[in-house]
């Protein structure tokens, strides 16, 4: 009776009005709770689904220098497979005659070898010596293969970046994550299909030749062991080409899911753009500070212009003609408003004339640049200023 006494007095101080904040704010804070979990799912989702764009040139140089770069197994798999198959059909008399040479001599002269600790060392290193020997090229062989075909895949990447310690990847419960996730199941999937797809091959080409298995029991000794190599190096070719067709498929896979790992949201691009090309404000103040740079480089050559032509005030376009060294006028400066009226003055502290025609100045400062010559269409009413300023030149000598 006194526990379920105590037990109401509980409920009862539970339910009384100054515990009702701290329950509200308890369901406040899971609700709060759950909502965050579902928001954060969402987020996820949807920023699976914006990636979009296609990885930017910078995004797939700043990979490569991680170290992540589309490669295929299963097309270097292949490569060393079919070279293997085609290096052992052209060594595959040598190498039959090497081992018929290690069987006589293992059958012949090590026959009578006394069997003691010292004989057996001897024999068994000498056995292991001509075995390496027969396998040598082959293994030479795999090594360049391997080296070639990784080179050609990651186009000659050498990074230290993976090699550097990642405290993440010590993370026994992210291990366990990776070794059950979805990726590797399928990679699970893909490989037991192709284990089968590679044994179905290997089970045809033993099948149309099991007519003359069969009658190697009829062959001599010394034509069954040259058969049965054949009948491997037929089998490991066709096996061989089978593998090829699976690692191009595979190769062209893991480019395109290697892009795709990589594309970016529309954000991204435009924030990556943005600094590459810098922020507006920046770009409009290296921009100010070009054509300063380049109105002060104009503003040297004034001095020695052969005439200043103006609009009188909006425009002032400052020409020089030099006899035996200008085809025709050249635009040496000019400017508008407020650079016009340096470009002006700064002519008449140097006595360099300053006229007047406002249709000839709006044509050059709307169709030629500094540094070029006038066009053709220009020369008449050039000609005329030419004159005017030579005249005004001589009679300032005859004074």
């Amino acid at each position: 009776m006194r526990c379920l006494d105590n037990l109401a007095d509980g409920l009862r101080a539970w339910t009384s009005p100054r515990w009702k904040p701290v329950l509200q704010g308890a369901g406040e804070n899971l609700d709060a709770g759950r909502w965050h979990h579902r928001s954060w799912l969402v987020m996820m989702a949807d920023d699976k689904e914006s990636r979009t764009e296609e990885p930017s040139h910078k995004k797939i140089e700043d990979a490569r220098k991680k170290g992540q770069v589309s490669k295929s197994q299963d097309f270097n798999a292949a490569v060393i497979f079919l070279i293997l198959a085609l290096f052992l059909t052209v060594l595959l008399e040598g190498v039959y005659h090497s081992l018929q040479r290690l069987m006589i001599r293992a059958f012949t002269v090590n026959l009578d070898f006394e069997i003691t600790e010292g004989n057996l060392r001897v024999l068994f290193l000498d056995y292991m010596q001509q075995g390496l020997r027969i396998l040598a090229p082959f293994f030479v062989v795999m090594v360049i293969l391997g080296i070639v075909s990784n080179l050609f895949q990651t186009r000659f990447l050498f990074s230290v970046h993976p090699l550097k310690p990642d405290p993440g990847r010590l993370n026994p419960v992210k291990g366990f994550k990776n070794i059950f996730s979805q990726k590797s199941l399928v990679n699970l999937l893909k490989n037991m299909a192709k284990m089968a797809l590679v044994g179905y091959v290997a089970v045809l080409t033993v099948q149309s030749m099991l007519v003359p298995i069969t009658n190697a029991m009829f062959l001599d000794t010394g034509k069954i062991f040259p058969f049965f190599l054949q009948l491997l190096n037929r089998l490991v070719l066709n096996v061989s080409v089978f593998m090829v067709g699976i690692g191009g498929l595979d190769f062209l896979y893991q480019r395109y899911d290697y892009r795709k790992g990589l594309r970016m949201t529309k954000q991204e691009t435009k924030d990556e753009h943005k600094n590459l090309e810098g922020d507006p404000q920046i770009r409009s103040f290296r921009r100010q500070k070009q054509r300063e740079l380049a109105a002060g480089r104009m503003m040297q050559d004034v001095p020695d212009a052969t005439a200043v032509i103006t609009n009188p005030t909006h425009y002032a376009v400052a020409i020089r003609y030099r006899t035996g060294e200008d085809e025709a006028p050249v635009v040496v400066a000019k400017g508008q408003d407020l650079l016009a009226r340096r470009i002006r003055d700064l002519a008449r502290e140097h006595g360099v004339p300053v006229l007047e025609n406002k249709p000839l100045a709006r044509m050059m400062y709307r169709d030629v640049d500094v540094g070029k010559s006038i066009p053709a269409s220009m020369y008449q009413a050039m000609a005329e200023v030419l004159a005017l300023v030579y005249k005004m030149t001589d009679q300032k000598a005859g004074k």
